[in-house]
């Protein structure tokens, strides 16, 4: 597996996010003729499969659709994935993704509380994420799902809601990830100094990771432990 970036720049505003500092928050769109020269170099070079590694390939739609159709006019053979969003997205999208060589998603859902989704100020809601599931399961491309537990407002109710809905996702791989590390620059760094729990003194070339004042990130963990309990997924 290779990897391939097709755009830089990300627009949305999670709090615990520092893509936006990184890349900035302006979206820089390669041609997608010249992605899938990319594409097909790395193919001839040996690749088997293709990441797209942009930090959200579908967050402009029209554009997404435009540089899967060029890798498929260009000949792309191999298969390819990448991150998606699980955004509001045209019926027939994932169809014609398929129909053009992407055989994976990993959606960045991190919660299924709407609760929590507003605290991360996540652009989707739970019945969004659904949605997106079923039209990439529809069309027969393999998902999975990472979940970020344990930011603010985050409870035992919020954990639970997360879990149950979680029940509607069949046949997808899940990912967990429990405790939200912080980083400068972010609305979660900012949070985390007013409440008291670091400082501007604080190192964080260490990981230092928000605990969540209505759960702590060990009870979370047991609450994952035991729906996970005999599921390989």
């Amino acid at each position: 597996m290779l990897n391939l970036q097709a755009k830089r720049g990300c627009s949305f505003s999670c709090i615990y996010c520092p893509y936006p500092h990184i890349e900035g928050k302006r979206h820089r769109l390669q041609p997608p003729d010249e992605v899938a020269a990319t594409a097909l170099r790395l193919q001839e070079a040996g690749a088997r499969y293709i990441f797209i590694t942009d930090s959200a390939f579908n967050f402009d739609v029209r554009y997404s659709l435009a540089v899967a159709r060029a890798l498929k006019t260009a000949g792309l053979r191999i298969p390819w994935g990448g991150f998606f969003v699980p955004v509001k997205l045209p019926d027939d999208y994932f169809s014609i993704m398929a129909d053009c060589g992407l055989q994976h998603v990993e959606f960045g859902t991190e919660s299924l509380s709407p609760a929590m989704l507003k605290s991360y100020r996540k652009p989707f809601r739970p019945r969004d994420v659904l949605t997106a599931h079923r039209q990439a399961r529809d069309a027969g491309i393999h998902t999975a799902h990472y979940f970020l537990l344990g930011g603010p407002g985050e409870s035992t109710k919020t954990v639970l809601k997360s879990l149950g809905a979680i029940e509607d996702l069949d046949k997808a791989a899940l990912f967990f990830f429990i405790g939200i590390r912080i980083y400068p620059w972010t609305r979660l760094y900012d949070i985390a100094c007013a409440e008291g729990k670091i400082t501007a003194e604080t190192d964080l070339l260490q990981p230092v990771f928000y605990e969540p004042n209505r759960i702590g990130i060990e009870a979370i963990q047991v609450l994952v432990t035991q729906r996970a309990a005999g599921r390989r997924n």
